[in-house]
């Protein structure tokens, strides 16, 4: 018998001598390179521009990523245009601001047909290959588009739903892998390598986490540093250095207690915008010069092309680095909006002011006030409305987007593993305009909580539930704490707690399909079914595209033998969701268990398979039912049976 998947819910002094050699060899090369035969664009997760020694961190230990900048060009003001990882990393890859490509959050946006610079590279002749560290820039969000190979084999699931799964890999094995790819080239190539390490957790290995063990966080970007000394030699062992353009930025930066913000995300302050630029060869001017101009990350993908010779085949919203003509910054933060029921908040920046759209105004003059704390809009009323005015064209897709898509089972269980809020969507329909939703300050006690507990809540529930419990007192009407506590006292085993928070969360927010979802799996794990399916039922009938409430109704069809409306919604998810490894097991259950056909079966355990083959669940299954049918019979229903 195979076994179905159930309910799922929205779940040193040696170190800095051993590189001093390899910082000193990359001092050599001083010439101007105008069309660098490679590029290797290296996009550091979580990484504020003065932790990094070039931008005067005196206790940083980046001697490498100092050097390349001594070695070429770093830039000073430059700013990206979402602090979370995949909308950044899609401007990045583009040229084109969110509104314009579509991405606005993690997980629940796919990038899509928009043009990639991968694929403009690819298509002048060059090689392309990507390889990210973290499980938020899987090939299934739409990254992949232009990259002959794309290296995301990362998540490794756990046999325990209760510890989560492995999502994330170290930069040494990242850089590693990239090295394989790029040592084996013989023509042109371009690779991308993401590296997750300066994410929280701050947790460096050993021996960084004893050197830093005051600072971790810099710890993470020394051991950063020293991989990166591993790749420029064998760069230069190779023979490659001198003709490879190394590009180095940061998909978005990390608050610190800035404006009340721990981590990042939620807002849009310079603390999680500005990013370093670091180019290792010189493109405009002498080796080792430092600009100040603003700049942004768009403006990465038409410096590159420009670089290759090329021409974007549509307009970009980036300009070359070397255009020092006047432009403007926009970034945008939708967590608040999304995920926590208020404003959106966006910004607008010139080389001296930052303007920023919320609930509320807020202006400063960055050139006198870099750390933002005096708020200038009231005082200011000329500056703040040519800012406002310039902003003012981006909001009207603020909530809207082509690019969304509704998550399966398996994506949010990811997402969940890497401690993002996510319960299978994101725009609530019904909601008033998003500007005049609550300030986002007022969540931010939540979402701190939030991003703490998340990790903890797996290995220590009771001190989850005591933290919510505490937030409840303050905040008793807050939807996100209703449902936390809700989700962990119902897999504590408290109904009436789990289900009176769950209930009045989705009365609250009676809109909203997740909050319905999140109370059907409530009474489900109490076994009460008719209440779940009626509560599913009501999130379709919100929105009939809410792959979660469609599975976990599916799901309890099967559980009750009610087998054709089973196979029905695990079909309509699979339509809008074809990998969805969950869906796809249970339908061969329904075929070897009920329709007793095992090759069909067979065919699609091995459309899961070839998903997310590393599956536990998935392995076993598959290979019960290929010992099962023999190998010729499994050959034969995997090239005749595909469903």
């Amino acid at each position: 018998m195979l076994r179905p998947f159930h309910r799922r819910g929205a779940t040193f002094a040696v170190l800095t001598l051993c590189l001093v050699w390899i910082a000193m060899g990359l001092t050599q090369c001083t010439r101007r390179i105008a069309a660098p035969q490679n590029i290797i664009l290296i996009t550091l997760d979580t990484t504020r521009t003065d932790a990094l020694g070039v931008y005067g961190n005196g206790q940083a230990q980046t001697p490498v990523i100092d050097a390349l900048a001594g070695n070429g060009h770093h830039f000073t003001q430059c700013y990206s245009q979402a602090p979370i990882t995949l909308p950044s990393h899609s401007s990045i890859l583009t040229g084109l601001i969110p509104p314009n490509h579509g991405v606005r959050n993690n997980g629940n946006y796919r990038l899509g047909e928009v043009p990639t610079l991968a694929q403009a590279l690819r298509e002048s002749g060059m090689r392309t290959g990507a390889f990210v560290g973290s499980a938020i820039l899987l090939e299934e969000f739409g990254l992949g588009r232009g990259f002959d190979h794309y290296d995301d084999e990362i998540v490794h699931y756990t046999e325990s739903r209760e510890t989560g799964h492995i999502v994330t890999r170290r930069a040494e094995s990242v850089i590693q892998r990239a090295w394989s790819w790029i040592s084996d080239r013989d023509q042109p190539f371009f690779s991308w390598i993401h590296l997750y390490d300066p994410h929280w957790p701050y947790e460096p290995p050993s021996p960084f986490a004893e050197a830093f063990a005051d600072n971790p966080y810099l710890g993470e970007l020394a051991y950063v540093d020293l991989q990166l000394g591993w790749l420029v030699d064998q760069l230069r062992r190779k023979g490659l250095f001198e003709n490879t353009l190394i590009v180095i930025t940061a998909d978005h930066g990390e608050s610190f207690g800035e404006h009340g913000e721990q981590s990042h995300g939620f807002f849009c302050y310079g603390a999680t915008t500005h990013v370093p630029l670091i180019l290792s060869q010189p493109i405009m001017g002498e080796a080792g010069q430092s600009f100040d101009h603003l700049v942004r990350s768009i403006d990465i993908a038409p410096t590159l092309l420009r670089l290759k010779g090329l021409k974007p085949k549509t307009a970009l919203d980036g300009l070359p680095l070397w255009d020092k003509s006047p432009r403007e910054s926009y970034s945008e933060a939708m967590i608040p909006y999304e995920n926590f029921y208020c404003a959106p908040v966006q910004a607008y920046r010139d080389q001296q002011l930052s303007y920023y759209k919320g609930n509320a105004e807020e202006l400063y003059d960055i050139a006198a006030d870099p750390h933002e704390q005096n708020n200038l809009i009231e005082n200011d009323p000329e500056r703040a409305a040519r800012l406002r005015d310039g902003l003012a064209p981006l909001l009207r897709d603020t909530g809207e987007s082509d690019s969304e898509r509704q998550m399966d089972p398996s994506t949010v269980e990811l997402l969940r593993s890497l401690g993002y809020v996510h319960d299978g969507g994101s725009h609530i329909p019904g909601t008033k305009a998003p500007h005049e939703l609550p300030p986002p300050k007022e969540a931010l006690p939540v979402y701190r909580v939030f991003q703490r507990l998340n990790h903890q809540g797996k290995t220590y529930p009771f001190k989850a539930i005591e933290a919510y419990t505490r937030l409840e007192t303050e905040f008793p009407d807050n939807v996100v704490v209703q449902k936390e506590l809700g989700r962990l006292l119902t897999f504590a085993g408290d109904r009436d707690g789990a289900l009176r928070r769950l209930r009045k969360a989705a009365e609250t927010r009676h809109e909203d399909p997740r909050l319905h979802t999140l109370l059907g799996l409530g009474h489900a794990h109490f076994g009460e079914r008719e209440e779940a399916l009626d509560e599913f039922r009501l999130a379709l009938e919100l929105d009939p595209n809410h792959l979660i409430a469609r599975y976990n109704a599916a799901v309890l069809f099967l559980e009750a033998g009610r087998i054709e409306p089973a196979r029905e919604n695990f079909a309509k998810v699979l339509e809008a969701a074809p990998e969805d490894v969950y869906s796809l097991n249970n339908m061969a259950v329904i075929a070897l268990e009920h329709d007793k056909d095992p090759a069909k079966a067979f065919a699609w355990l091995s459309r899961a398979k070839e998903a997310r083959g590393n599956h536990p669940l998935i392995r076993k299954n598959h290979q019960k039912l290929a010992a099962l049918l023999g190998e010729d019979k499994a050959t034969e229903a995997r090239v005749e049976e595909s469903p």
